[in-house]
């Protein structure tokens, strides 16, 4: 929970290559809801992943209510389509 802005952080680390990164940032703008709805992305060179901050209140479908359990299957859900979109599109390209 982030006490200055009142939302719950999802911290994560995704396993892509660097140059995904003009996909991912268009599909986290495309699917994280709401006017304040932002998230930071950087590539970590040590370990080879992104690592991505965003807050869960802008994903359709969290609620406070929920257990622990539901959020964290609400992320991997989430992190999933927006994995398996970039690499269906990648294959597409190539």
């Amino acid at each position: 929970m982030n006490d200055v802005f009142g939302t719950y952080d999802v911290m994560v680390g995704l396993k892509l290559q660097k140059k995904f990164e003009i996909s991912i940032k268009e599909n986290l703008r495309k699917d994280l809801h709401g006017d304040d709805a932002r998230f930071e992305l950087m590539f970590n060179q040590n370990d080879g992943l992104w690592d991505l901050n965003f807050a869960l209140n802008y994903v359709n479908g969290f609620q406070e209510e929920m257990s622990l359990e539901e959020v964290f299957r609400l992320i991997y859900r989430f992190l999933f389509k927006r994995v398996e979109r970039i690499e269906e599109r990648n294959k597409d390209v190539n």
